[in-house]
């Protein structure tokens, strides 16, 4: 068993012995408290996020493995969740789930950059915040596990690693966390957490909202139908498959886009070259005009 992961939720990873860390009252406090320390504060901060699904037989083992790396003592300031369960359910995932589905994603994950005054109260700041997202987002989930990182010595790049499984503890798929937007709201939900219990205003405008995620066999049957000329299997799979459909009209919209931005490319290089040769002309027009006139001067 995991020596810290206990069995309450959140856990706050033990000290080594002779262990540098982070000072709650003392040197955090000092240094992030938005001007003082060495640091420059930061009035307001912009969430950066990474998303990641890891999936496929190839990648077999990878979610425990990932488990530790983000729990490891060295580098987790506080975790979230048991370890011990998570890698147990991604397992199952792996011996039950991959031999019917070889594609099927086994694990989720999520990079959240925080500001640096998260850590002048770590334990409490990540245990309000993961219990809210438990709650709201992640309670059907086989697996809710968060580790936090200080990001270097000097304590730079503050960050959360979140790790979750589309599938509940009987392994049936939970289809909202594949729906549009289930990752933008998350992360909308860190930013005003950051904002009202930090104190630091959060931005999320440079944070793109999540397209939809749909399963690689529909993005190749979607190739093969393209391959049918007579639009036959197009139809066929439209009519079976309501993702499918759904993912073929995502791609209609954006074929139609394209080709109304090349439309509108061309036309503006039809006028130009229109416009180039009326100027060439006009040229050649006041030319001649020029000449002529010269000439009836010269002659009178």
């Amino acid at each position: 068993m995991n020596e810290y992961a206990g069995l309450s939720k959140y856990v706050k990873r033990p000290k080594k012995e002779n262990e540098k860390t982070i000072k709650i009252s003392g040197r955090a406090r000092a240094n992030f408290n938005g001007h003082s320390g060495g640091y420059k504060g930061q009035m307001s901060h912009t969430l950066f996020t990474n998303a990641q699904n890891i999936s496929g037989v190839e990648n077999r083992g990878r979610a425990g493995a990932f488990c530790d790396y983000i729990s490891r003592q060295e580098e987790a300031l506080a975790i979230y969740g048991n370890k011990d369960e998570a890698k147990a359910h991604f397992k199952r995932v792996e011996n039950e789930i991959l031999p019917k589905r070889s594609n099927s994603v086994i694990q989720r994950r999520l990079v959240v950059q925080l500001t640096r005054e998260f850590l002048n109260n770590p334990d409490v700041n990540l245990e309000k915040l993961c219990k809210n997202l438990d709650e709201k987002y992640f309670s059907s989930s086989g697996v809710f596990f968060v580790a936090l990182h200080a990001g270097g010595k000097d304590f730079r790049n503050p960050h959360l690693h979140i790790v979750f499984s589309n599938r509940d503890t009987n392994l049936k798929n939970i289809r909202e966390y594949t729906k549009k937007d289930f990752l933008f709201n998350v992360k909308k939900d860190i930013a005003q957490f950051i904002s009202h219990e930090i104190g630091v205003k959060c931005d999320i405008s440079k944070t793109r909202k999540e397209s939809r995620h749909y399963p690689r066999w529909v993005t190749e049957a979607f190739r093969r139908a393209l391959k049918d000329k007579t639009g036959e299997t197009l139809n066929k799979y439209i009519e079976k498959y309501p993702i499918f459909a759904e993912y073929a009209e995502s791609q209609k919209a954006k074929i139609i886009d394209k080709k109304i931005i090349t439309k509108e490319q061309k036309i503006k290089e039809i006028a130009r070259s229109e416009i180039a040769i009326l100027d060439k002309t006009q040229k050649k027009i006041e030319k001649r005009v020029g000449s002529w006139l010269g000439k009836l001067y010269t002659n009178k």
